[in-house]
């Protein structure tokens, strides 16, 4: 079941489609949900979605993610909210970046500190560990850049970002970097934040590192390293441990195996996944362990575990214990969190629906598999399918009513500001709304976006 404000790959895959405009999920969600329950809608493509779930057993499973950064969160999030309350749901949260769950778990969110618990649940337990943790709730990136600009903030890392490609709020992130003292960027390619920096720290890329990444199912997977990085690139926990220890602070870490151990030691949803245990899990570890131990010791394998626990060969670079690898821990030897793990309680009020104008398109901005993206600058053969130029694309219909030719420069105006693009057709755009590729270098939706708005709507004239 496709919901979403357009068409995207997996839109032909689907057995219904639900449009809604930018901001709008509320009510399609709402049916959609009552559906999921086996309630009749009187609406035709919702109520395809009861008849074919109708005979089918098992959990329904939820991919939520935010198809724009266009309009603020929060209706995605209410609209998960009410989708939590249908029976045996489950959520995959779709986030933009590899490993971002990994960096969710380990606390780098405000409110909370490493291993799934809030500020307040587990301050007492990572004190004990670290000898202090923050007093209060930290600022997220918007609250960053604000008081930044506000002069509050008087230095700036940036890792592995640019704000004025990242951000959607191109006039924020501008005025966040004019007004901080000093800039240091922790990024491999130009695309990094290179230019506002007054200190660049090169971290190691992908098949230089070693460590872990954590998928979307909450599974902790070895990382290894490929190949031998060159020059004085280091991986990026050893410039965060060097950076720490010039600010007073020494981590004693000196392996990758020392993090794990310490992560496996602090953070509460990580108890038992140590460095051993990730040596010996082939295919990783579900987080957290004491919950999930039953489903990777069942199956085919030596002393009887699953295929996940067939023991990875080690690097030449790392001092194994030949007994590491030797059995599968016993659940009663595998600790369970010391401190209670954050539930989500479902509770998110419905945003304020904002007014639909016949005078104006709503915007979607979301990236595209190819653009100016890290990966496809880096790559000479991805570099030749990306379109590097932002266009404004809408429905047939609306180009028309606009009395233009498709690319023609057209002018777009939001309530953050105007620009100028090329309008194009583009069939996976319903009526209504217009798409600008937010992966795109140079002028574009960024330029548009009002990061307090509930939506962006715009308004398209033709030049003179």
């Amino acid at each position: 079941v496709d919901v979403g404000p357009r068409d995207h790959g997996l839109t032909r895959d689907a057995t219904a489609v639900l449009r809604h405009v930018p901001g709008a999920e509320a009510e399609v969600v709402g049916k959609l949900a009552a559906a999921l329950g086996g309630r009749r809608t009187r609406t035709k493509a919702i109520d395809a979605v009861a008849d074919a779930i109708a005979d089918r057993t098992g959990p329904v499973v939820v991919v939520v993610g935010r198809p724009s950064v266009a309009e603020s969160a929060a209706a995605t999030v209410h609209a998960a909210s009410v989708l939590a309350g249908v029976p045996e749901v489950r959520f995959l949260s779709a986030l933009p970046r590899g490993n971002v769950h990994g960096a969710l778990d380990l606390g780098l969110t405000p409110g909370f500190l490493p291993g799934r618990v809030s500020l307040d649940a587990g301050r007492d337990h990572v004190a004990q560990s670290w000898g202090a943790v923050p007093a209060s709730v930290g600022k997220d990136a918007t609250g960053i850049l604000k008081a930044a600009a506000g002069g509050e903030v008087r230095a700036l890392v940036l890792l592995g970002c640019d704000p004025l490609v990242d951000f959607p709020d191109r006039s924020l992130a501008q005025a966040a970097l004019e007004k901080v003292e000093r800039v240091v960027c922790v990024g491999a390619f130009p695309t990094d934040g290179v230019e506002h920096a007054d200190v660049v720290l090169p971290p190691t890329l992908w098949g230089e590192q070693r460590g872990s990444v954590s998928n979307i199912e909450g599974r902790v997977q070895r990382l290894a390293r490929i190949v031998t990085p060159e020059g004085s690139t280091m991986e990026a926990w050893r410039i965060a441990g060097e950076l720490a220890a010039r600010l007073g602070q020494d981590f004693d870490l000196e392996s990758v195996e020392e993090v794990r151990d310490e992560i496996a030691r602090v953070a509460p949803a990580f108890a038992g996944i140590d460095a051993a245990l990730l040596r010996r899990a082939r295919d990783g570890v579900i987080v957290p362990l004491a919950d999930h131990l039953a489903d990777l010791t069942v199956g085919m394998g030596p002393q009887g575990a699953g295929v996940s626990w067939e023991p990875i060969p080690p690097q030449p670079e790392e001092d194994v214990d030949p007994g590491d690898a030797a059995a599968v821990p016993e659940p009663a030897s595998v600790p369970t969190p010391s401190v209670a793990l954050h539930v989500w309680d479902a509770h998110a009020p419905a945003p304020v629906a904002a007014p639909t104008d016949a005078y104006s398109l709503r915007l979607v901005a979301a990236s595209t598999l190819y653009g100016s993206d890290r990966v496809v600058v880096a790559s000479p053969s991805l570099a030749r399918l990306a379109d590097e130029t932002a266009r404004l694309f809408v429905h047939r219909l609306d180009l028309d009513a606009l009395g233009v030719a498709e690319g023609d420069r057209v002018r777009v105006t939001s309530s953050r500001g105007t620009i100028e693009l090329p309008i194009a057709v583009d069939r996976s755009t319903p009526r209504g709304i217009a798409f600008v590729p937010r992966n795109r270098a140079g002028i574009g939706a960024a330029d548009l976006i009002d990061i307090d708005a509930p939506v962006t709507d715009l308004r398209v004239e033709t030049l003179p």
